[in-house]
C-alpha cells in the first residue's frame, strides 16, 4: 500500500507538545497505546512486502509517538516503540533471492530505526538464506531459536555470487553492529575467518586471515565452519559464538520467549504480511442522525467480524446532529481497542459530497485522504442553524483530534470564528495565544497567520495536507484504491436502514398515510372486519417510526411492533374473540419485536440464523411454559384456599361463605325471547346485536363467530345475558 512519510505528522505532533509544554498535557487516566507490534513476513518476500510493512507500522507508531511526546524525556527514553520481525511464521523457511526486494525491505527497517527511533529485532526460528538475510541484518539485533533449529545463511555461493553493489549493501548492514567477516563468510566461499584479540584498528574478535596478517594479529581460534572452501550456514550456537545475536544471547524457542525477552506483552498486536489484505468499504451517505449511526455501528461490527485489515469510510454525508457524529466517531476510534490482536487501519475518504459534521468522522480515522475539491470544516451554515451547539462542537472537534493525534488547534478553529491560528516555519499550527506565549519564553522563528479572527475555518484538499490534517489528495475513490493496492468489498447497510430510507421517501409517506386512513375508515364503517384495522395500525406505526428521530433504530421499531402485537392480542381475547386474524397478527408482531431486540438485526447468514436461534430459543421456551402455567393456574386456582378469592364465581356456584347463590331473575321483556328466532344485525364475536321483529337485543353467540344476517335462535337467558346459536 502507498506510504505517507512518518516524519511529517509525527514531527508536527512532537514539536507541538514538546516546546515549553504548550501542547496537550498528559492525562493521568489516559491509557498508553501498545508499546510495539509483531510483523510476520511471508516466506517469499515480494515488492509489496516493504510497502505493507510501512502501512502496518504507520498507524500504531503514530499513536504511540503522539502519546510518548506527552510524557517526559526519561519515559520516552525508557519506552521506545518496538518492532519484532518474525521471519519464519509457523517455522517456514525464507530463501528469497530477489536482491532488490530484500534491499527495499532492509531500507524501510533502517528508516524506522533512524528516523522514528523504533527499536527493531529479527526473530529467526527457521532457515533464512540467500538475500532474505539482508533485512534480518538490517534489524537492530537478532534472536534465534535452538529448538526448533534455526539457521542464517548462506547468502550466495559460486553459482550465484554477489556483485559489488550487493556486497556494499551487506557491508553497510554489518557496520558497527555485526562482525563484518562473519557476514562476508555467508557469501565468500574462499574467505577464512579466525578469532583474534582485538588490537589497533581491529575492533572485532573475528577477522579474515588477510586482515589478521596485515595487522600482525595472532589467531586464537580457527573454527572449522569458518575455514576457506565453504560458505557459512550458522545455527544458534554458532551465531551466539560469532557475535550475531542480541545480548544476552539466550535461545528464543517460542513466540512467547521472543516477546518476553523484547519487553512486549504476550497479546501484542500482530500484523501478518503473509495473508492477503482484507479491505472493506463503508459508504456513509445522508444526514448523520440516529438511524445512520445505528446502521453504521452494525456495519462497523460486520467489518470487524470479517477480519478487516483496511477499512475505508467513503464520506458523502453531513448535517444532522453533531453530537451523534461525535459519538459515532468515538465508536470508530474504539474499534482498535476491540481488536488488538489484528489491528484495523481506518481511512477516511472525504469526497466532494462530504459536509460539516462529516469532519468528526474523518478525524476519528487513522488517515484522511481528500478528493480534489473536497473540504473539511465549513461549519458556518450549521452553526447558524444550531447556535447553541458552538461550544459543544468545539470541544467535540478538539477531543476527536486529540484522540486520533491530529492538530487540535486546527479542529478548534473550525468551530470558533474568533480563534486566530498561526503556522510556525516548522509546520506546527498554534493558536495566536499559544504562539505569543512561546515567543515570550523563546523568541525567534518565523510564522504565518493561516486564520485571522472573524472567519470560519474551511480547509480545501491542498490546505488540509499542508497543515497536517490530511495525508494526501486523490482524483477519486479508484485512485485511492490503486495507491493502497487494494480492492475493497463494500459492506452494505442492513435491511432496516434500507426500509427506513424507503419509507422516508415523500411519496411513500403519503402512501402509508393514505392506506392507513382508508383502512381506518373501513374498520369504523364496518366494525368487526379486523383486517383493515390491523393494516391501518401497522401503517401508522411504520409512518411515525420512519418520520421520527427513531428511524432506522431497531430497538424502537421492535418496541413499537411488540406493543402493537400485545394490543392486537388483547383485541382478539377481549373484544373480537373467535376471528383469529388479530390474534395471529399480534403473535407474529410480538415475536418479531422480541427477535429484533434479542438479536439486534435480522438474520442473513447461516451464522446469523444460528445466533438468532440461540437468542430466540429461550424466549420461545418461556412463552410455551407461560401458556402451560396460565392454563394450569386457571384450572386449579379456584381450588386453592385464599387464592380462590381472586376469581369471581359464576352465578349459582356459591359465594365466599360457600353457600349457593340465587340465580339472577329473568327480566320480563327478555323472558319471552326464549326459543325465538332472529337475524344477526352485527357480527357476533361472540357478542353483538340480533334483531327479533322490530326489537334489537344484545346477545352472545354460542360457539364463536356468527356472520351478520345469519338466523339465530335464543337457547338460554340468564338475567340480562341472552345466548343464541346459529340455525
Amino acid at each position: 500500500m502507498a506510504m505517507v512519510p512518518f516524519i511529517r505528522r509525527a514531527g508536527v505532533v512532537a514539536a507541538a507538545v514538546l516546546i515549553l509544554g504548550l501542547g496537550p498535557a498528559a492525562r493521568s487516566d489516559e491509557p498508553a497505546p501498545p508499546a510495539g507490534v509483531v510483523v510476520q513476513f511471508p516466506k517469499d518476500l515480494t515488492a509489496n512486502t516493504a510497502v505493507r510493512l510501512r502501512e502496518a507500522v504507520k498507524a500504531p507508531l503514530k499513536r504511540y509517538q503522539a502519546y510518548a511526546q506527552r510524557q517526559d524525556a526519561k519515559w520516552r527514553q525508557e519506552h521506545p516503540f518496538k518492532l519484532l520481525c518474525d521471519f519464519n511464521p509457523e517455522g517456514r523457511a525464507d530463501a528469497t533471492g530477489d536482491y532488490g526486494v530484500c534491499y527495499d525491505l532492509a531500507k524501510v527497517l533502517l528508516e524506522l530505526q533512524q528516523n522514528n527511533h523504533v527499536t527493531t529485532r529479527a526473530y529467526v526460528h527457521g532457515d533464512v538464506s540467500r538475500n532474505a538475510v539482508l533485512p534480518v541484518l538490517a534489524c537492530g539485533d537478532i534472536v534465534m531459536s535452538s529448538e526448533p533449529p534455526a539457521h542464517i545463511g548462506p547468502i550466495a555461493d559460486s553459482d550465484r555470487p554477489l556483485d559489488e553493489a550487493e556486497r556494499a549493501a551487506y557491508a553497510t548492514m554489518a557496520r558497527d553492529r555485526f562482525p563484518s567477516a562473519i557476514v562476508r563468510k555467508m557469501y565468500e566461499r574462499d574467505l577464512a575467518v579466525v578469532k583474534v584479540s582485538p588490537a589497533g584498528p581491529v575492533t572485532d574478535f573475528w577477522v579474515d586471515e588477510k586482515t589478521a596478517a596485515e595487522n600482525k594479529l595472532n589467531p586464537v581460534g580457527r573454527p572449522s565452519g569458518l575455514a576457506a572452501g565453504t560458505v557459512a550456514f550458522y545455527d544458534f550456537d554458532q551465531a551466539k559464538e560469532y557475535g550475531l545475536l542480541a545480548k544476552p544471547p539466550a535461545p528464543q524457542n517460542s513466540r512467547d520467549d521472543a516477546l518476553k525477552s523484547f519487553g512486549l506483552p504476550g497479546d501484542a498486536a500482530s500484523y501478518s504480511l503473509t495473508d492477503p489484505i482484507i479491505a472493506n468499504q463503508i459508504k456513509v451517505q445522508g444526514d448523520i442522525n440516529g438511524a445512520l449511526s445505528e446502521d453504521m455501528k452494525h456495519r462497523l461490527d460486520a467489518a470487524l467480524g470479517a477480519n478487516t485489515d483496511v477499512l475505508i469510510l467513503d464520506l458523502e454525508c453531513g448535517g444532522g446532529d453533531d453530537h451523534t457524529a461525535y459519538e459515532l466517531g468515538q465508536y470508530i476510534v474504539g474499534l482498535k481497542a476491540r481488536n488488538t490482536r489484528k489491528p484495523i487501519t481506518t481511512i477516511a475518504y472525504v469526497s466532494n459530497s462530504a459536509l460539516d459534521t462529516s469532519t468528526l468522522l474523518a478525524l476519528a480515522c487513522d488517515e484522511i485522504v481528500m478528493q480534489k475539491g473536497a473540504h473539511l470544516g465549513d461549519f458556518e451554515a450549521y452553526l447558524k442553524e444550531h447556535p447553541d451547539r458552538l461550544e459543544p462542537l468545539r470541544a467535540e472537534l478538539k477531543t476527536t483530534a486529540e484522540n486520533s493525534y491530529y492538530p487540535p488547534a486546527l479542529a478548534e478553529g473550525m468551530a470558533d470564528r474568533d480563534l486566530e491560528l498561526i503556522q510556525a516555519d516548522d509546520g506546527v499550527v498554534w493558536t495566536a495565544q499559544q504562539w505569543a506565549n512561546l515567543q515570550r519564553h523563546k523568541p525567534g522563528g518565523a510564522a504565518t497567520k493561516i486564520k485571522p479572527a472573524g472567519i470560519w475555518l474551511k480547509l480545501d484538499d491542498a490546505e488540509a495536507v499542508k497543515y497536517g490534517l490530511a495525508d494526501r489528495t486523490v482524483k477519486d475513490y479508484n485512485e485511492l484504491c490503486t495507491q493502497e493496492s487494494i480492492q475493497p468489498t463494500t459492506i452494505e447497510g442492513g435491511w432496516l436502514k434500507a426500509l427506513a430510507d424507503f419509507l422516508d421517501q415523500p411519496w411513500m409517506s403519503v402512501i402509508l398515510v393514505m392506506i392507513g386512513v382508508t383502512c381506518l375508515i373501513i374498520e369504523l364503517k364496518m366494525p368487526g372486519a379486523s383486517i383493515p384495522g390491523v393494516i391501518a395500525a401497522v401503517c401508522f406505526v411504520l409512518f411515525f417510526w420512519s418520520e421520527s428521530q427513531l428511524a432506522g433504530q431497531i430497538t424502537w421499531l421492535a418496541v413499537l411492533l411488540f406493543v402493537l402485537g400485545l394490543i392486537l392480542i388483547g383485541v382478539e381475547v377481549f373484544v373480537m374473540h373467535g376471528t383469529g386474524f388479530c390474534g395471529i397478527s399480534g403473535v407474529l408482531l410480538t415475536v418479531t419485536g422480541l427477535a429484533l431486540v434479542a438479536f439486534g438485526k435480522w438474520p442473513q447468514t447461516t451464522e446469523d440464523w444460528q445466533g438468532f436461534g440461540l437468542k430466540l430459543g429461550p424466549f420461545s421456551i418461556g412463552i410455551v411454559v407461560s401458556v402451560i402455567l396460565a392454563f394450569v393456574a386457571m384450572r386449579y386456582l379456584k381450588h386453592i384456599p385464599f387464592l380462590n378469592r381472586l376469581i369471581l364465581k359464576p352465578p349459582g356456584e356459591g359465594g365466599e361463605d360457600g353457600e349457593a347463590t340465587t340465580p339472577e331473575p329473568l327480566q320480563p321483556e327478555l323472558a319471552s325471547l326464549l326459543g325465538a328466532i332472529g337475524v344477526a344485525a352485527t357480527p357476533l364475536r361472540p357478542a353483538g346485536k340480533t334483531q327479533f321483529g322490530e326489537q334489537f337485543v344484545d346477545v352472545v353467540a354460542e360457539g364463536g363467530y356468527v356472520q351478520p344476517g345469519a338466523r339465530v335462535q335464543v337457547i338460554e337467558i340468564e338475567g340480562n345475558r341472552v345466548v343464541v346459536k346459529e340455525v
